[in-house]
Protein backbone atom coordinates (compact mmCIF):
# COMPACT_ATOMS: atom_id res chain seq x y z
CA UNK A 1 0.00 0.00 0.00
CA UNK A 2 1.72 3.39 -1.09
CA UNK A 3 1.34 6.78 0.71
CA UNK A 4 1.05 7.12 4.50
CA UNK A 5 -2.77 8.00 4.62
CA UNK A 6 -3.31 5.13 2.89
CA UNK A 7 -1.19 2.89 4.86
CA UNK A 8 -2.73 3.99 8.22
CA UNK A 9 -6.61 4.03 6.97
CA UNK A 10 -5.39 0.11 6.60
CA UNK A 11 -3.96 -0.06 9.68
CA UNK A 12 -6.95 1.43 11.22
CA UNK A 13 -9.21 -0.95 9.05
CA UNK A 14 -7.15 -3.64 10.39
CA UNK A 15 -7.29 -2.83 14.51
CA UNK A 16 -11.16 -2.64 13.53
CA UNK A 17 -11.49 -5.86 11.55
CA UNK A 18 -9.51 -7.52 15.10
CA UNK A 19 -11.62 -5.53 17.44
CA UNK A 20 -14.56 -7.15 15.62
CA UNK A 21 -13.46 -10.40 16.54
CA UNK A 22 -13.20 -9.89 20.17
CA UNK A 23 -17.17 -9.14 19.97
CA UNK A 24 -16.10 -5.48 20.63
CA UNK A 25 -18.98 -3.70 18.32
CA UNK A 26 -17.25 -1.57 15.94
CA UNK A 27 -18.25 0.65 13.01
CA UNK A 28 -16.34 2.43 10.61
CA UNK A 29 -17.64 5.66 8.76
CA UNK A 30 -16.26 7.25 5.31
CA UNK A 31 -17.58 10.45 5.21
CA UNK A 32 -17.95 11.99 1.48
CA UNK A 33 -14.43 15.11 0.97
CA UNK A 34 -15.10 16.94 4.14
CA UNK A 35 -15.24 20.58 3.59
CA UNK A 36 -14.95 23.79 6.03
CA UNK A 37 -17.60 24.83 8.50
CA UNK A 38 -20.88 25.55 6.81
CA UNK A 39 -20.89 28.62 9.56
CA UNK A 40 -17.75 30.32 9.56
CA UNK A 41 -16.19 28.83 5.75
CA UNK A 42 -13.03 27.70 8.11
CA UNK A 43 -11.13 24.93 6.12
CA UNK A 44 -8.13 23.71 5.56
CA UNK A 45 -5.92 25.74 3.49
CA UNK A 46 -3.66 23.26 2.80
CA UNK A 47 -6.19 20.48 1.60
CA UNK A 48 -6.15 19.95 -1.98
CA UNK A 49 -9.92 20.78 -2.98
CA UNK A 50 -9.69 24.15 -0.70
CA UNK A 51 -6.55 24.73 -2.99
CA UNK A 52 -8.11 24.37 -6.23
CA UNK A 53 -11.42 25.80 -5.43
CA UNK A 54 -9.87 29.07 -3.85
CA UNK A 55 -7.32 28.79 -7.40
CA UNK A 56 -10.44 28.64 -9.73
CA UNK A 57 -12.15 31.75 -7.57
CA UNK A 58 -8.77 33.85 -7.66
CA UNK A 59 -8.61 33.16 -11.47
CA UNK A 60 -11.86 33.54 -12.34
CA UNK A 61 -12.27 30.42 -14.01
CA UNK A 62 -13.49 26.75 -13.65
CA UNK A 63 -12.61 23.56 -14.58
CA UNK A 64 -14.31 21.87 -17.57
CA UNK A 65 -15.12 18.72 -15.75
CA UNK A 66 -17.65 15.71 -16.16
CA UNK A 67 -17.60 14.71 -12.62
CA UNK A 68 -19.24 16.31 -9.59
CA UNK A 69 -17.79 16.32 -5.92
CA UNK A 70 -19.70 15.28 -3.21
CA UNK A 71 -18.63 18.11 -0.32
CA UNK A 72 -19.96 17.25 2.95
CA UNK A 73 -19.39 20.39 5.77
CA UNK A 74 -17.10 19.50 8.63
CA UNK A 75 -19.46 20.42 11.20
CA UNK A 76 -22.43 18.35 9.45
CA UNK A 77 -19.77 15.30 9.37
CA UNK A 78 -19.32 15.79 13.22
CA UNK A 79 -23.00 16.23 14.21
CA UNK A 80 -23.88 12.98 12.38
CA UNK A 81 -21.08 10.88 13.84
CA UNK A 82 -21.64 12.14 17.28
CA UNK A 83 -25.55 11.21 16.28
CA UNK A 84 -24.69 7.63 15.02
CA UNK A 85 -21.97 6.99 18.05
CA UNK A 86 -24.90 7.21 20.21
CA UNK A 87 -26.74 5.02 18.66
CA UNK A 88 -26.47 0.40 18.72
CA UNK A 89 -23.90 -0.66 15.79
CA UNK A 90 -24.79 -2.76 13.24
CA UNK A 91 -24.50 -6.06 14.18
CA UNK A 92 -23.71 -8.23 11.11
CA UNK A 93 -24.59 -12.39 11.40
Amino acid sequence: IYGGYNQTKWLAEQLVAHARTLNIPTVIYRPSLITGSSETGHWNQADVICRIIKGCNLMGVRPLLNETLNLVPVDYVARSIAHFAKERPYQSD
